[in-house]
This record gives C-alpha cells, structure tokens and sequence, in this order.
C-alpha cells in the first residue's frame, strides 16, 4: 500500500515517539509519598485567606519554602519553615505572605494570573502568568520578575509564538492554559517555561496533544530553546522542574468529571536527544523529550489527592535522598484543599 505524504509523516513521527517516550531502561529515580498536610481554608493570616497556591519554591539559601497564590486582587506569595516532626514525617509552619506591589506600595498595574514560581540564586522571584484573554483588553501569558520583598523589578515581553494580540482565539497560548510551569537552571542563567496545553498552532500539528518546553537567556530574556513534550491523553502540564543536562520533573494532571476526582502523574523527563524547534522552519521533524512515569496518585490508597498543581525539591533527608514536595490549589473553593504532599525521592541506580 502506498502512503501519502502526511500519512508517511504520521507514521514517522509514531515510531519516534515509541522510541523516545517507551524506553526500556528503568527511571533514575524512585518515588515515596511519605505524608500529607492540609491547611484548613478558613485559615487566615493578616487578614487574607490562605488559598489558590499555584507553585512552590524552595530556596537552598534560607531554607524556606515559598508558595505562590493566584488571587488576582492581593497577589502575594508565602513563606513556610520546614518542621520534622518524626523521622519520616514533614510538616510546614506559616510564617509570613510578601505582597507583591510597585515602587509606591500600590497593587500590580496589570492584570496578573499567578501559577508558576521559581527563585533566581540572588533570592528574586521569577513568577509565569498564564495571562487573561477574556477581558475586553486581554493580557498576553507572561512573565514577571520582583524583589525578595515583593517589589516589581520588570515585564519580559512574550514571544508571537506564544502571543498575537490580533489572533488570540486562533494563535498563541489558550485562555487560561497559558504558562503554567517555570523553573530556573541558576548555573546555566536560563529560565524554563511551559504551557498547560498547546498552543492553537499546534493542536492539529500531530495526532498527540503536545506542548513546547521553552528556554530563556535570562540576560537578554531571548527565547533560544524549544523542545516538544508529549502530553498524556486528557492530561495539562502544572510543574515542571529542571535537573540538570536537559533533564526534568514534569508533573501533569487530569480531572475526572464524572468521578470528580483527580489523577496525577510524575515524569522524568529527557530532552537531550530532542529536536530543537527554533532550529527548524516547519514541523516535518519531530522529536519530542522522553518521560519515564515515576509516581501515579492511582497508587496511593491512603490519600485522597486534589488539584495538585505545584512542586518543589527541597532539602537532602538521608544519602543520597531528597524531599520531594506538592502543593495543591484548593480555587478558594470549599470543596477543595490547601493540600501538601511529602515525598522521598532518591536515586535508582
């Protein structure tokens, strides 16, 4: 039988896709979910409810954990200390939220939908907006750098890959699936962001939903990376966090509507022998990361786990062994949870 240009493409691209998502060798990493935390969602502090955490950080300098909540009116970001409270149980104390405001004091001049946070090795905040595209003036996704006390320091401009003001229900990033994930190689000086979902671009590029992993110079804030990622059916991308040597974290999540219920998942990701897209003019090549699945929430029986939409490693607990954090986003809903997830992960091999 012979096959037609676009049918030969498809069958190229389902054989390279075998090969890089399905490889035989093990993970490097194995997985434990040691305890869980919840924070109540009446829980108060200075006067604002503690909810709609989007993203976690850990700075290896103070030892604290930073988590970034998306309310749109009091943008703020909140810092906990790290208690043990048994040998292998892990807990987190609330000691303060930093407001994030301009040069005066005053709330943010643009509108800004908080779901990814990463700290630069100066202590500044790098957070990724997904933007919002239903106002009557809409906000490309984006991403926004502050002080350590909260303070703008500045806009980086969002790529036309991402962002056509003229086009936005046909072209960029899609309402409210915008960035979603960021996470900073310090050693490297370069910034890694995703989207949730593909862009419109690319929703009928290929069989597979898939989606861009984007590298910044953080000097210039030029775009110079773009791998394809492969996303699992019916799943957005919520985290992702960089390794080292092409290498990451990515967790992606699904809600069952009719279960109502979540299902999570946890990936190592490869990207060293993907195909740089800004290298190439069209789509005909295509070779997307490697994921090798280390934790499903399908495992754990004795946890009910909710919308988890950010993590972060965090200190060493052991050799050759490392705190492995969730944070889940409750929506400021009363059905949901301020829900923290700690884990063990450490090497395989």
């Amino acid at each position: 039988m012979k096959l037609g240009f676009r049918a030969c493409l498809l069958l190229g691209f389902l054989i390279l896709t075998k090969c890089y998502l399905f490889q035989k060798t093990p993970p490097p990493f194995k997985v434990h979910l040691l305890n869980e935390q919840i924070f109540e969602n009446d829980t108060q502090f200075k006067g604002l409810s503690l909810g709609g955490l989007s993203s976690l950080s850990f700075d290896i300098k103070t030892k604290k954990f930073f988590a970034l909540s998306d309310d749109k009116k009091n943008h703020r970001i909140y810092r906990f200390s790290l208690v043990k409270k048994e040998k292998t149980t892990y807990q987190f104390q609330l000691e303060n939220h930093i407001l994030l405001h301009t040069s005066k004091g005053q709330p943010l001049p643009f509108n800004m939908d908080s779901e990814a946070l990463d700290i630069e090795k100066n202590g500044s905040f790098f957070i990724a907006s997904e933007g919002q595209q239903i106002f009557k003036k809409p906000d490309p996704t984006q991403i926004f750098q502050f002080s350590q006390k909260g303070l703008w320091k500045n806009s980086w401009p969002t790529p036309a890959v991402f962002w056509d003001p003229k086009r936005i229900s046909s072209f960029g990033a899609q309402a409210n699936q915008g960035f979603e994930s960021l996470s900073l190689d310090n050693q490297s000086n370069t910034l890694w962001v995703a989207t949730e979902a593909p862009l419109f671009q690319d929703l009928k590029s290929y069989k597979e939903n898939w989606i861009r992993l984007s590298e910044f110079e953080m000097n210039n804030k030029k775009l110079i990376t773009q791998y394809p990622y492969i996303l699992n059916p019916l799943t957005g991308l919520t985290e992702i966090i960089f390794l080292e040597n092409k290498t990451f974290l990515t967790l992606e999540r699904a809600y069952n509507d009719k279960k109502k219920s979540n299902f999570t998942l946890l990936f190592f990701t490869n990207c060293q022998k993907a195909l740089n897209l800004l290298k190439k003019k069209n789509l005909k090549e295509f070779i997307p990361c490697s994921k090798k699945i280390l934790w499903s929430s399908k495992e754990e029986k004795n946890f009910e786990i909710d919308n988890l939409e950010g993590m972060t490693l965090g200190p060493s607990i052991g050799p050759q062994k490392q705190l492995l954090v969730f944070v889940s986003d409750n929506n400021f809903s009363p059905t949901q949870k301020n829900q923290f997830l700690f884990f063990e992960i450490k090497k395989s091999h």
